[in-house]
């Protein structure tokens, strides 16, 4: 395997996402573009300090490998002890698959990742995509996570302009035959504007889609500052309340200030025991609405409501949720049958 050197926008890229909360967009064009994953995501495990991020993986009908991690990696284990290949050739991708976290899901059945947090996104098969489809996968990734979107069948982005999209069937009749694709149209458009997205080929070559990513600079000192102010503010907020019993307790579990405030108005109404408040907490999707509420429902408990209800469109979606309920039943100490 002859050894590359990958154009160095793309770490710079994933770094300033990471320093800034911010979500990297990465489109690869070409056959060989799903064996490009795995390499990107090794670069973005190594600018995160922490665990491998998990990766959600959304298709529309055939996944194109096999997804069963232990059978793969009991093959991959077998061929390197009989010294029949080798980690740095062609088993880098089935490596890759074989041992990190990844949650595969139908677009058609997307609505069952509402409420969970994955660290990068693969997106294949664009033709059966839609802008609510779009929207609801990429939302499902952290700050400082991976969007990648893959485009096996295009050898140029112009190409996605007059790609025929699956949804475009249910707007043809026998007087208007020809759709128009105006999601793609903008789609394009809204790439082109974006500072914080890049155009790859099938060997991460950097290809022209605008001027604003000539030269991808590493985050400035002001902006790292802007970030910074932010966590100081969140650390000092969390300190003038560590004597307050439950609720000090559980700000130590939020990652963002604006989580942080949205707890406090929480035990602000959780305090007065009156059941008569309505409380509505409004966000774009991924910004940890899921998170606070899991936190504020376990403190509840904690100030002695014995009736929580929950609501949501399937059980899938309350993942999240509940992790935080558990995190703040830790915070607080309680144990199973003790509270």
């Amino acid at each position: 395997m002859i050894r590359r050197k990958i154009d160095s926008r793309i770490r710079v890229l994933i770094e300033n996402g990471i320093h800034l909360g911010h979500r990297s967009l990465l489109i690869v064009i070409g056959e060989k573009a799903r064996e490009q994953v795995a390499i990107l995501h090794h670069l973005l495990s190594k600018a995160t300090v922490r665990a491998r991020p998990s990766v959600l993986w959304c298709y529309k009908k055939e996944l194109g490998f096999s997804s069963h991690r232990k059978k793969r990696m009991k093959l991959i284990m077998k061929k390197l002890r009989a010294g029949k290949a080798s980690i740095n050739e062609e088993n880098q991708f089935e490596l890759f698959i074989s041992s990190t976290e990844i949650r595969y899901c139908y677009y058609s059945e997307t609505h069952k990742i509402l409420g969970n947090t994955y660290g990068m996104c693969v997106l294949q098969d664009f033709e059966a995509m839609t802008p609510n489809l779009l929207a609801r996968t990429i939302e499902t990734v952290e700050g400082g996570g991976l969007v990648v979107i893959l485009l096996h069948s295009l050898h140029s982005i112009r190409q996605l302009h007059a790609m025929t999209m699956d949804v475009h069937s249910r707007y043809r009749t026998e007087a208007h035959q020809d759709v128009v694709a105006r999601f793609n149209e903008r789609f394009l458009l809204s790439l082109a504007s974006c500072k914080t997205c890049l155009l790859l080929d099938d060997e991460l070559n950097v290809l022209p889609l605008s001027s604003a990513v000539s030269a991808i600079d590493p985050a400035s000192a002001e902006a790292k500052q802007k970030v910074a102010s932010n966590a100081t503010e969140l650390k000092q907020l969390i300190e003038s309340m560590s004597d307050a019993p439950t609720v000090g307790k559980l700000l130590k579990q939020c990652k963002t200030l604006d989580q942080a405030k949205v707890i406090l108005k929480l035990f602000d109404v959780i305090s007065e025991n009156n059941l008569k408040h309505t409380v509505s907490l409004t966000a774009a999707r991924g910004r940890g609405k899921s998170a606070a509420l899991g936190l504020a429902a376990a403190g509840a408990i904690g100030f002695g409501y014995s009736n929580i209800f929950v609501t949501s469109p399937g059980p899938e979606n309350l993942k999240t949720f509940f992790q935080f309920v558990c995190k703040g039943f830790d915070a607080l100490q309680f144990e199973v049958g003790n509270i």
